[in-house]
């Protein structure tokens, strides 16, 4: 009939639905796999069709030392060809210059008026004292032999504490000596041969008791190579050497002949030795009143020098510099320096002041 509406359409069904929905999951399933494909495999003409390599060759190996390659770690002698032209300067080296010096450990000497062209004192020149024999007794025993006599007076007291255990040791040995010189002829060599072994050992005691090097012969460890080692190192095995003692405090022309002689100088507290080198060095060459001239000037300008140096490597015990005008120090250091220097005469090398014409 003309002008009726179509009945209306019936909704999609159930299993409708469900078909639907399988075709668009498979769809996209597909969709999916299509683009992981583009995107893994390469275009064509660059090289992607070659296949990945290995995952070994990614990784590290071990090696064995004997598959290395040391030739490049070795020197090679140089080819004089291949230097033509070539700039090979080279870098100088300076001498190495040793830390620490023997025994005592001590920085050289920065003071150029107390210092002395000696090479530093690490035994004292008696040291060590001879073992008393039958043939040297007779020297022991000498009235009137000199003994050199060692403390505060005539040695350092700071930084050289092996000196005065040396010093110590010949001290307690002289008057051991002198002792010993009292008794019969038949007690004095067992005496002293007692007196210089214990005097010995106690020296060993003393040097291990403190935290320096000990003397070599100390380390021996049977007593008898000890001993035997402290005998072959004396250096006056007769106990002949002849000891003086002079007055620096009076330059004369004696006096400097006394000096102007390679002698062994005893008195080794400072400034003794520097002061004696100063004397004997520029004015023994020198004859008659010149050398005489030459030692007193040099004696009261080093006593001016050493006194107005800044630098505190002689502590002065007695004051001297202390005083304002220059012959109270004079003063002072011939009363309490320079009365009593001990030295040892060797052989004479500048002859005796010429009388001036």
């Amino acid at each position: 009939m003309v002008g009726e509406r179509p009945p209306p359409e019936a909704p999609p069904s159930r299993q409708h639905l469900e078909m639907s929905q399988r075709i668009l999951f498979v769809l996209l399933a597909s969709w999916l796999a299509l683009a992981a494909q583009s995107a893994t495999v390469p275009p064509k003409g660059d090289g992607g069709e070659k296949p990945p390599p290995p995952p070994s060759d990614d990784l590290q190996q071990e090696m064995m030392p004997d598959q290395v390659l040391l030739d490049f770690l070795f020197q090679h002698p140089i080819d004089d060809q291949a230097l033509d032209g070539a700039d090979v300067t080279g870098i100088v080296q300076t001498p190495l210059r040793p830390a620490f010096g023997p025994r005592g450990r001590r920085p050289g000497c920065h003071d150029d008026l107390l210092c002395t062209r000696e090479p530093p004192v690490y035994k004292l020149d008696e040291f060590p004292p001879a073992r008393p024999t039958v043939d040297n007794l007779a020297n022991i025993c000498a009235e009137g032999r000199k003994k050199a006599s060692y403390g505060p007076w005539n040695l350092p007291q700071t930084g050289f504490s092996h000196l005065s255990r040396q010093g110590d040791a010949l001290n307690a040995l002289e008057d051991d000596l002198d002792r010993c010189c009292q008794l019969s002829e038949e007690e004095k060599l067992p005496c002293s041969s007692e007196a210089w072994e214990t005097t010995l050992i106690q020296y060993c005691k003393q040097e291990f008791s403190v935290k320096t090097r000990p003397h070599m012969c100390c380390k021996e460890k049977q007593l008898d190579d000890r001993l035997a080692c402290f005998a072959i190192q004396a250096p006056y095995p007769a106990y002949d050497k002849e000891v003086t003692t002079v007055n620096l405090a009076q330059i004369t022309s004696s006096l400097l002949d006394s000096l102007c002689r390679p002698v062994s100088l005893l008195s080794k507290q400072k400034p003794i030795p520097a002061l004696v080198q100063n004397i004997t060095e520029p004015c023994c060459p020198l004859q008659a009143e010149q050398r005489t001239q030459c030692a007193q000037e040099t004696k009261s300008q080093f006593i001016a020098n050493i006194c107005s140096s800044q630098k505190k490597t002689w502590k002065d015990p007695q004051k001297c510099c202390a005083r304002e005008e220059s012959q109270a120090r004079d003063d002072c250091f011939n009363l309490n320096y320079l009365s009593d220097v001990a030295y040892a005469a060797v052989d004479q090398i500048f002859p005796p002041a010429e009388p001036a014409v």
